[in-house]
Parts: structure tokens; sequence; C-alpha cells
């Protein structure tokens, strides 16, 4: 049997210490990163001005073990076991431009944005064009963050397509990116599903539909449904959960928006609420 020289014995205790440190190191990553989840989480928790939502999003967090500190959730059981909710405080969003609701700004319309930039550019929409709402980039995780909106050039005397141009950005940046678009079709409605986030009105999920534009006008029998977009992780819904279903009146498509941005004390932007505007189709 061979021996087990001292040099193979140094480096399997190099290689377990290696080993050990990073087990050991990984672990209190993870202990911190989750310390940091938490805080975020009690952090958004507390934004809003009504001391009963603040206690019942806090409620939340603990029943479904998001909160699970040992030094934390003692001391939340006992404030909310107290009922003295004034003990809890309150973590205003940033209000970058108020209007009647804190932390809430309302955008120039998606369009003027989109014209004017273009214009800029140098690349002007034809007069005898019309821009049509296309489709939408969404970005979303829980609930909506933001979205992209896409607009396309149609010619009035065929009705046909002819550009896709992408206007500009509203809301956030976090969550995953989807495209919902369809070429040759039309947005004829939206609906946001609205409910609370950690105290807060925000639209939840967006759902779209189309229908085919055609030469002689909207076809009625060719209609698309998106996916819902959202995964609604964390929302609450009931009865008064204010939702918004905008749909087009007959030969009429969706043509622009004016969307409300909110701001959250933790940095993060979400998509708040929109305005739609609908237009005739030129005959």
């Amino acid at each position: 049997m061979e021996q087990i020289t001292p040099l193979l014995i140094t480096g399997l205790l190099a290689i377990l210490g290696t080993v050990v440190g990073n087990i050991i190191s990984g672990y209190w990553a993870t202990q911190l990163a989750k310390k940091n989840t938490q805080s975020a989480l009690i952090q958004k928790a507390l934004e809003s001005a009504d001391p009963k939502i603040r206690a019942k999003s806090l409620e939340f967090l603990i029943k479904v073990n998001l909160i699970d500190d040992k030094k934390i959730k003692p001391g939340v059981n006992e404030i909310l076991a107290s009922k003295e909710l004034d003990l809890l405080p309150q973590f205003n969003a940033p209000s970058i431009v108020q209007t009647d609701k804190i932390g809430v700004t309302e955008m120039k319309s998606a369009k003027s944005q989109l014209v004017d930039k273009e214009k800029g550019e140098g690349n002007p929409i034809e007069q005898d064009n019309f821009l049509a709402l296309t489709g939408f980039v969404v970005r979303s995780g829980d609930i909506i963050d933001g979205f992209t909106p896409i607009f396309s050039e149609i010619g009035t005397e065929d009705k046909l397509f002819k550009s896709k141009r992408m206007g500009k950005h509203f809301g956030g940046d976090g969550g995953s990116p989807t495209e919902i678009y369809q070429e040759g079709y039309l947005i004829t409605g939206i609906e946001l599903i609205r409910g609370y986030y950690f105290g807060r009105e925000e639209v939840i999920h967006v759902q779209v539909t189309w229908h085919k534009l055609t030469p002689k006008g909207i076809d009625y029998n060719n209609k698309i449904i998106s996916e819902k977009i959202g995964s609604g992780n964390f929302a609450e819904f009931n009865e008064q959960t204010p939702s918004s279903i905008f749909q087009a009146k007959a030969n009429h498509f969706i043509t622009d928006f004016a969307a409300q941005q909110s701001y959250h004390s933790d940095g993060s932007t979400f998509l708040h609420d929109m305005k739609i505007k609908e237009e005739a189709l030129p005959v």
C-alpha cells in the first residue's frame, strides 16, 4: 500500500480549507441577502398613509413567512398584537413631480413624445399617414414595472402598415421584458387589472386585445388576446379592487395613452395607471 506523503496531506487540507471557506462565505452572503430582502419588504409595507393598511401588509408578510428573522419577527408581532398602530412608522415614497397622489406623476402622452422624438431625429411622420398603437414591450415581475409602446405608421389610402416605431419607455426597469405585438393588427382593447401591492394601488396585470386591419377596415372576426402579463405575487385583490377595461367603439382603435408612474421608498418605479385615447379609423 502506497504511503500518503506530507505534501499530499497538505494539498488535501488546502483544498478542504478552500471548500469550507467557500461554504461559510456563501452562507453569510445568503443570510445578508435574506436580511436585505426582508428589510426592503418591510419598508415597502410601511409606505401606506393608512396605519391599518401598514399593519395588514406586515401581517401578510409574516403569514407567508417572508419575515422570519428571529429578532425582527417577535418585535413586529408584539406591535401588531398591541393594536397600537401609531407605533408603525410610515416610509414615504420620494415625490418626483407631485400630483394629487403622493409619489405618483403623470407623463405626457406616448404619441406626442414619439412625434417629438422623431422630429428631433429628422424622421417625422408623413402628413398623410397616421400612428396606431399596435403593441408593448412590458417589463413585469410581481406586478407591472414598466413598458415601451410600439406604434405603427399606417397609410390612409390603403390602410396597410408601413413602419414599426418604438415609443418612450414608461415606468421602471425591473422585472423581465415581454413583447406583446401582432403584425398587421390594431389594439382595440386594454385591460388593466389593479390590486394592492404593499398597501398601494398598482397595475398588477395587463392584457391586450387586437383586431386585424384590412384594406376594407377592421375585421372583427379576426381577434387575438394576449396572455395576462404580471405574476401577481404578493398582490391582494378584493371586490373593491379598481380595474379598468378599455374597449374601443366600432371602427375605432386605441391610438394613444398617458401613463402614471408610482415611486416607492426603495427606489422602484411601477405603472400606477393610464388614460386611454381612441380614434375612428379614417375612411
